[in-house]
């Protein structure tokens, strides 16, 4: 889903000309908005990727281990940056940490994790179906 455009599109080449006038300054900004938003989520992920493998090699950790990874691929699909905006992207880091919450949990106490998980995964179920 891509953001809706919240302007007219210019009709003559002077409204064309203004609006580069008036956007051009914000470019740098907004460039600069995603770069800071990919630069912390890209951080966070490498932190994840790390749990993920220290998680696959205890037995407790390796079921929780497959569902985060799965979680990740929907959460960072290739096509990440065609509809994600800075603002939105701002929040990855904070699901990245709590999936390195997780599989600390999954491996320290599985019983817990497993009737943490219990009552969402119906509801997770059905999301993905749809």
């Amino acid at each position: 889903m891509r953001p809706s455009l919240t302007f007219e599109l210019p009709r003559s080449r002077e409204a064309f000309e203004k609006m580069v006038r008036e956007g051009a300054p914000r470019v740098d900004a907004a460039a600069q908005r995603y770069a800071d938003a990919l630069k912390a989520t890209a951080a966070e992920l490498a932190k994840t990727l790390q749990a993920i493998r220290a998680a696959s090699k205890h037995p407790s950790g390796s079921g929780a281990m497959k569902e985060m990874r799965a979680q990740l691929d929907a959460l960072l699909p290739p096509t990440l940056l065609e509809h994600v905006t800075p603002a939105r992207l701002a929040h990855f880091p904070r699901y990245l940490k709590a999936v390195q919450v997780r599989l600390g949990r999954a491996v320290d106490n599985p019983q817990k994790d497993a009737g943490k998980l219990e009552p969402f995964a119906p509801v997770w179920a059905a999301f993905l179906a749809k």
